[in-house]
Protein backbone atom coordinates (compact mmCIF):
# COMPACT_ATOMS: atom_id res chain seq x y z
CA UNK A 1 0.00 0.00 0.00
CA UNK A 2 2.45 2.78 -1.22
CA UNK A 3 1.54 6.28 -1.06
CA UNK A 4 -1.47 6.20 1.65
CA UNK A 5 -1.82 9.17 3.66
CA UNK A 6 -2.92 9.01 7.16
CA UNK A 7 -6.51 9.93 6.09
CA UNK A 8 -6.62 6.90 3.31
CA UNK A 9 -4.86 4.68 6.11
CA UNK A 10 -7.65 5.24 8.59
CA UNK A 11 -10.02 4.76 6.27
CA UNK A 12 -9.00 1.63 4.74
CA UNK A 13 -9.03 0.08 8.91
CA UNK A 14 -12.60 1.91 9.27
CA UNK A 15 -13.92 -0.15 5.64
CA UNK A 16 -12.32 -3.28 6.72
CA UNK A 17 -13.85 -2.87 9.95
CA UNK A 18 -16.91 -2.71 8.69
CA UNK A 19 -16.29 -5.66 6.58
CA UNK A 20 -15.52 -7.57 9.38
CA UNK A 21 -18.56 -6.37 11.10
CA UNK A 22 -20.95 -7.19 8.82
CA UNK A 23 -19.37 -10.70 8.06
CA UNK A 24 -19.64 -11.62 11.68
CA UNK A 25 -23.52 -10.47 11.77
CA UNK A 26 -24.24 -12.55 8.56
CA UNK A 27 -22.71 -15.57 9.56
CA UNK A 28 -22.93 -15.13 13.43
CA UNK A 29 -25.64 -12.20 13.87
CA UNK A 30 -22.89 -10.58 15.66
CA UNK A 31 -22.72 -6.91 15.77
CA UNK A 32 -19.21 -6.71 16.77
CA UNK A 33 -19.57 -2.72 17.19
CA UNK A 34 -22.85 -2.67 18.96
CA UNK A 35 -20.77 -5.09 21.36
CA UNK A 36 -17.85 -2.88 22.40
CA UNK A 37 -19.92 0.51 22.06
CA UNK A 38 -23.21 -0.28 23.96
CA UNK A 39 -26.49 -0.48 21.95
CA UNK A 40 -27.46 2.02 20.20
CA UNK A 41 -25.38 4.92 21.46
CA UNK A 42 -24.41 7.95 19.70
CA UNK A 43 -21.48 6.55 20.04
CA UNK A 44 -22.25 3.80 18.04
CA UNK A 45 -24.00 6.02 15.28
CA UNK A 46 -21.08 7.66 14.92
CA UNK A 47 -19.04 4.96 14.38
CA UNK A 48 -21.68 4.12 11.49
CA UNK A 49 -21.14 7.30 9.92
CA UNK A 50 -17.44 7.16 10.15
CA UNK A 51 -17.32 3.58 8.70
CA UNK A 52 -19.59 4.71 5.73
CA UNK A 53 -17.85 7.97 4.56
CA UNK A 54 -14.92 5.48 4.43
CA UNK A 55 -16.18 3.65 2.24
CA UNK A 56 -17.59 6.17 0.27
CA UNK A 57 -13.83 8.08 -0.21
CA UNK A 58 -12.40 4.92 -1.00
CA UNK A 59 -14.57 4.16 -4.10
CA UNK A 60 -14.56 7.42 -5.04
CA UNK A 61 -10.57 7.40 -4.25
CA UNK A 62 -10.40 4.58 -6.34
CA UNK A 63 -12.39 5.52 -8.98
CA UNK A 64 -10.71 8.34 -9.42
CA UNK A 65 -7.28 6.91 -9.25
CA UNK A 66 -8.63 4.09 -12.08
CA UNK A 67 -9.73 7.43 -14.38
CA UNK A 68 -7.12 9.44 -16.20
CA UNK A 69 -8.88 12.39 -15.82
CA UNK A 70 -7.61 13.14 -11.78
CA UNK A 71 -4.42 12.35 -12.18
CA UNK A 72 -2.14 14.98 -12.45
CA UNK A 73 1.41 14.55 -13.91
CA UNK A 74 3.06 17.19 -11.69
Amino acid sequence: MPCLTIFRRVSLYLSILGALNWGLVGIADFNLVTYLLAVESPLTRSVYLLIGFSGLFLGINTLCWKSELCRSDS
